[in-house]
């Protein structure tokens, strides 16, 4: 009788860490869960999105009213290494190579994810573009029409109001380094061959520092 109480009591206290933990076991591949993890240190929270190794796969939100509640642009790439050498070296040989450090997870707060979780961090902005804002340039305006990284997701405007038909008229991709973004145009179009930094143009509100305009060089004379 005791040891049917024990697997009893065993039981319902898994599920009560489940259910405090907004998580999906195993979703997240290597360990990591997919969801949403307390910071016991700070006012933050991170959202896992997975997949692990694949760049920008997590957010950062501030907890005000539990996990999650208030989501930020504020995103980061999250690999799984047993050191913070070898966690640098997962960031740079794989989903950001211009990282130039990588933090533990748990040593800023995030007791509930493995400990071999890591966070890559590099000198760009860590937000992503975002569909549908608006930004101005000069006497025109852009907008991202489509998913990031796809083939004709932003549209030009001859005015600073995005007003008009969204015509989609240009190509922007994210990624950390430029050879990166160089491959994602191309696999957006096999006719893109390059990539123009972005970031650095006086876009009001400013657009994120690793965004690349896809284009075909012209032919060599």
């Amino acid at each position: 009788m005791k040891k049917v109480l024990a697997i009893a009591a065993l039981a319902a206290m898994t599920a009560m860490t489940a259910a405090a933990c907004s998580t999906t076991p195993g979703g997240g591949g290597g360990g990591l869960a997919l969801g949403c993890y307390d910071s016991d240190s700070s006012a933050d929270s991170l959202i896992y999105n997975g997949p692990i190794g694949t760049y920008k796969n997590a957010q950062f939100a501030i907890n005000i009213s539990g996990c999650g509640s208030d989501p930020v642009n504020d995103y980061v790439t999250v690999v799984l290494a047993m050191d913070e050498a070898s966690a640098l070296v997962a960031c740079q040989a794989g989903p950001d190579p211009a990282a130039d450090a990588a933090a533990n997870l748990n040593a800023v707060g995030f007791d509930t994810v493995p400990a071999d979780a890591w966070y890559c961090t590099n000198p760009l902005s860590g937000a992503l573009l975002q569909t549908d804002a608006c930004h101005t340039i000069g006497t025109a305006s852009v907008k991202v029409v489509g998913p990031r990284n796809s083939l004709n997701n932003v549209a030009l405007y001859s005015n600073t109001a995005c007003s008009g038909p969204d015509v989609p008229t240009w190509t922007w991709v994210q990624h950390s380094t430029q050879s990166a973004a160089v491959g994602l145009c191309a696999a957006a179009d096999p006719a893109f061959d390059t990539a123009g930094a972005l970031g650095a143009l006086p876009f009001t509100p400013g657009i994120p520092n690793d965004t690349y305009l896809c284009s075909t060089a012209p032919p060599v004379p």
